[in-house]
């Protein structure tokens, strides 16, 4: 990959603080990048610079930075990272799964027009180096709450022959501006959010006019399991999620005057898939069976995730 530098992404992104584009490059005394208008400077590592307006995280924020935090001195631990390869096969089945759903709405759905991706919330890259692999962008960015995992990005989108931009930022002070060119892609982590709804309202309405989630989905099923403690469980990094509705989504599309595209599935969760890992034959009859359970559900927008693609309504942005 070819890192945009810091001249580039100041004329791309927008302050979080003001909204206004007006962010410039400075070197002394130290590296920042500076709003011209309202006087923020945001402090710049590795060349990535951090966007993150501390005095407004609140403590959903501050848990996921300290859950997300990767040593990157650890060669074993960053080979993890950005390969997964220690994860459950069922689990990336599931990932996989998802990762195709995505490709699929972007193609249907999606403007050609749309030419840039972002990606919020994208941890160390794992799944925009497969979408990289599959669709074509001219440019992309990645972001992430997390310092730690945006800086290892680079190591996994190694081998992607595109330029890319890198910063540090949360859902609800993301430093860009609507542009018809760019699509929004938040992949299963806009429910570490303190609200799901408030942080995909805020994404519509200030940062993208056509928007790809894909995130754990609530109904009457999961609110019951979860009941007994088997569903909605509380994530390694201690946050209690905030599963999306998708009467609410579709309330929000409204709002904002957007089309909706929706497909759901059932995936086999983390804490179940790793039973299977030593019984292959198992694995490979269970998730045929919640694949196919999944295209018939899909027919009634029933499962515990869901891939949503928001497109607004003649696009007046720039």
């Amino acid at each position: 990959m070819k890192q945009l530098t810091l001249d580039a992404l100041a004329s791309d992104l927008v302050c979080p603080v003001c909204k206004e584009s007006a962010l410039q490059c400075r070197k002394d005394p130290q590296e920042t990048i500076h709003c011209r208008t309202c006087n923020r400077s945001f402090p710049v590592s590795a060349g990535i610079p951090n966007f993150l307006l501390h005095e407004l995280l609140d403590e959903t924020n501050r848990n996921e930075l300290d859950g997300n935090h990767y040593d990157v001195s650890n060669q074993q631990a960053v080979a993890a990272a950005t390969t997964k390869l220690d994860w459950s096969p069922a689990y990336i089945h599931s990932l996989i799964y998802a990762m195709e759903k995505v490709r699929v709405g972007i193609r249907k759905h999606v403007s050609s027009s749309c030419t840039e991706l972002c990606s919020l919330g994208s941890g160390t890259g794992f799944e925009l180096k497969w979408l990289c692999r599959e669709l074509s962008f001219s440019r992309v960015y990645s972001s992430d709450i997390s310092p730690s995992a945006v800086s290892l990005v680079p190591v996994t989108l190694e081998d992607v022959q595109l330029p890319v931009g890198l910063f540090v930022s949360e859902f609800l002070n993301v430093p860009m501006a609507k542009t018809e060119k760019r699509l929004g892609l938040v992949f299963q982590a806009l429910h570490h959010t303190s609200d799901i709804h408030i942080a995909l309202d805020s994404l519509l309405r200030n940062n993208f006019s056509t928007l790809v989630v894909v995130e754990p989905t609530t109904n009457w099923l999961i609110e019951f399991l979860a009941k007994f403690g088997l569903a909605k469980r509380v994530e390694y990094s201690g946050l209690n999620p905030s599963w999306l509705k998708l009467s609410e989504a579709k309330r929000i599309a409204d709002e904002h005057q957007c089309g909706v595209n929706i497909k759901t599935w059932w995936e086999i969760p983390p804490y179940l898939s790793t039973h299977f890992d030593r019984r292959p034959m198992a694995r490979k009859m269970l998730t045929k069976f919640m694949d196919l359970f999944s295209s018939l559900t899909n027919f009634f927008s029933f499962g515990s995730m869901s891939c949503v693609v928001f497109v607004r309504h003649n696009k007046t942005v720039k």
